[in-house]
């Protein structure tokens, strides 16, 4: 019983960190391209049999890239730690930071290429795209990139810090919902139309949706089970109630 915790606590060396990258990376590449060719299909042809003309239908795919690389990530996570005897909680926990600022950056290349802009906007910071960019030339528009990009730091500090202090919180779930509540709302401020919509809804916001109503079930249903715990067994110690 002792070794089978022991190999699930063991942290993984510098060699396989790489190899688990690699794989990572395979997994999200995949994941991404696979995820949102197959549900923009399958908008299209939602849209196509109820008569509702999406903008741009082709281009709902857009909004699925970054959460199916997510899913793509987390299944070779589980992959990796599952075949080299680690805690897939425990990993999760180590990459939420990683994986924030993974996104901060990712950002910033939407900025420097000019895809995922902002809607016109006439307030301080706007951004304004010179010609042959995605986004409208000549245009004020809102800095979403950089809006995001910075959120995100914020975000990544703070879970740093939450980790070095080993708070026993599930740091994965709380990246999840911070960047899900981030996303909903910076989706109102988007002005390109190609990450398409359902209804008035952008593919993003649903999913972000989504993953909030997901975690929030999880959040109660465990907050359930301890305090029935707690009543039955008043004096047993619990130190962590994640719902990891």
């Amino acid at each position: 019983m002792e070794e089978n915790q022991n190999v699930t606590q063991q942290k993984p060396s510098g060699a396989l960190s790489i190899i688990l990258g690699i794989i990572l990376l395979i997994c999200a590449f995949l994941s991404s391209t696979i995820f949102a060719a197959v549900i923009g299909f399958i908008l299209a042809i939602i849209a196509t049999v109820s008569g509702n003309n999406c903008k741009k239908q082709g281009g709902t795919i857009a909004g699925f890239v970054l959460y199916g690389g997510i899913g793509g990530l987390f299944a070779g996570l589980a992959f990796a730690s599952k075949t080299n005897g680690l805690d897939f909680a425990h990993v999760c926990d180590d990459l939420a930071p990683s994986l924030a600022i993974a996104i901060a950056f990712g950002r910033l290349g939407c900025l420097f290429a000019g895809c995922c802009y902002g809607r016109p906007y006439d307030g301080p910071f706007a951004l304004v795209y010179p010609e042959g960019s995605p986004a409208p030339a000549g245009v004020p528009l809102f800095p979403s990139p950089i809006v995001e990009c910075l959120a995100l730091v914020i975000v990544t500090i703070a879970l740093t810090v939450l980790r070095v202090r080993k708070v026993k919180w599930n740091l994965m779930a709380l990246f999840l919902l911070s960047y899900s509540v981030l996303r909903f709302f910076l989706e109102m401020m988007r002005g390109d139309g190609e990450r398409g919509f359902v209804g008035f809804l952008s593919t993003s916001q649903l999913i972000s949706l989504a993953i909030v109503l997901t975690l929030a079930i999880l959040m109660a249903r465990k907050s359930r089970i301890v305090m029935v715990n707690r009543q039955l067994f008043p004096d047993f110690a619990y130190p962590c109630t994640s719902y990891a």
